[in-house]
C-alpha cells in the first residue's frame, strides 16, 4: 500500500543525496544508542558485567529481532544468554525488561511534554499521545506491585499442579519441584523490582541515561531527514512524532514490525512537512542500518562463545 503512495524516481532522488559521510553520522549514532542502552541495562543489573559484552548481546538483539515480532524475540534471546552467564535468570529478566520499560515511560513522556506545550504536530494527535500515556502509567503501576505477581502466580501455579496430577509423564520428570522453582522465580522478579524502587540513584540515573537516549533517537532521524535532503523547519516537532512512531513500531504484528514502522514514519512525517517520498526515504534508510547492524549481530551470534566470562575486573 505505501508503493502506491510513492512516486519512485522521487524516491530514487532523495536516496542519491545521501553522502558517505551521512552515513558515518548515523553509524556513530547507532553504536551511541547501543552504548547507553548497555550502561542502562547494567545498572539495573546490579553487577559490574564487561560493558563491552552487554553491547555484544545488544547487537545479537537485532539479529533475533529480524525474525521476531517487535523487539520481544531480542530482550528474550539477550536476558537468556546473559542469565546464563551470570547464573541469574531473574536478575537478567528484570533487568532486561525495566530497561525496556524505563525507556518506554521516558519516550511516552517526551511526548507528552511537547504535546501539552502546544506544539503544532501533535494537534489532532492529543487522544493518542495521551492514551499511550496512561497506558504507560498503568505499566508503571503494575510492574512495581505486588498485585500482578500474586495474581500471575494464583493462575498458573494451580495449573501446572494440575496438569502434574494429571499426567504420569510429568510426575515422572519430578514436575512439581519446577513448579516450586517458578513460584521462586517470581519472588526473585519482584524483588528485583523493589530494589529498583527503592534504589533511588539507580533509577534516576536510569531515567536522566532513557533520556539522553531518546533524545539521540530524534537526533538519529533528523539526520537521516537531512541525508535524503529533508529541510526540517521544526526540529522540535520530531519530539512529538518520533516517539509516537516508535511506540507504533513496537507493536508485535509483524516481524521487526516490517511496514508498520514504515507507514508510521509516512504517516507522522507528512504532519511536518515531509513528502510521502522523503518520509519512506527515512524509514528504509533507518531500516537498512538495523539490518546492518542486525548482520554484524549474526557475526557474534555464531562465533561467540557459549559461555563465558562476563564479569568485569572487579569480580574476576
Amino acid at each position: 500500500i505505501l508503493l502506491l503512495l510513492v512516486d519512485f524516481s522521487k524516491l530514487y532522488l532523495s536516496f542519491s543525496k545521501i553522502k558517505l559521510i551521512d552515513l558515518a553520522a548515523l553509524a556513530l549514532i547507532s553504536w551511541i544508542m547501543i552504548f547507553i542502552s548497555s550502561l542502562k541495562w547494567r545498572i539495573l543489573l546490579g553487577e559490574d558485567v564487561r560493558i563491552g559484552y552487554l553491547m555484544r548481546l545488544y547487537t545479537i538483539s537485532y539479529f533475533i529481532n529480524l525474525f521476531a515480532p517487535s523487539v520481544a524475540g531480542g530482550d528474550l534471546a539477550r536476558s537468556y544468554t546473559l542469565g546464563k552467564n551470570i547464573n541469574n535468570q531473574a536478575g537478567a529478566l528484570s533487568a532486561t525488561y525495566l530497561e525496556r520499560l524505563t525507556g518506554f515511560v521516558t519516550m511516552v513522556a517526551l511526548a507528552f511534554i511537547f504535546t501539552i506545550c502546544g506544539v503544532s504536530v501533535a494537534a489532532g494527535l492529543e487522544l493518542s499521545v495521551y492514551g499511550v500515556t496512561l497506558f504507560a502509567a498503568a505499566l508503571v503501576v503494575a510492574s512495581f506491585s505486588r498485585i500482578p505477581f500474586d495474581t500471575l502466580r494464583m493462575i498458573s501455579l494451580p495449573i501446572l499442579r494440575s496438569l502434574m496430577l494429571r499426567s504420569p509423564i510429568l510426575r515422572s520428570w519430578k514436575f512439581e519441584g519446577f513448579v516450586l522453582k517458578a513460584s521462586a522465580f517470581y519472588d526473585k522478579i519482584y524483588g528485583n523490582f523493589q530494589y529498583l524502587r527503592s534504589n533511588k540513584r539507580a533509577l534516576v540515573l536510569t531515567l536522566a541515561l532513557s533520556l539522553c537516549y531518546h533524545v539521540i533517537a530524534v537526533v538519529n532521524t533528523y539526520v537521516a531527514g537531512v541525508a535524503i535532503g529533508l529541510e526540517a523547519d521544526n526540529f522540535w516537532q520530531l519530539f512529538v512524532v518520533v516517539p509516537l512512531i516508535l511506540t507504533v513500531a513496537s507493536a508485535p504484528i509483524s516481524p521487526n514490525g516490517i511496514g508498520i514502522t514504515e507507514g508510521a514514519f509516512v504517516y507522522f512525517l507528512t504532519k511536518i512537512g515531509a513528502t510521502h517520498e522523503q518520509s519512506l526515504s527515512i524509514a528504509l534508510l533507518l531500516r537498512a542500518k538495523s539490518v546492518v547492524l542486525a548482520m554484524l549481530g549474526y557475526f557474534f551470534f555464531f562465533f561467540s562463545a557459549p559461555r563465558e566470562n562476563v564479569l568485569g575486573s572487579k569480580q574476576c
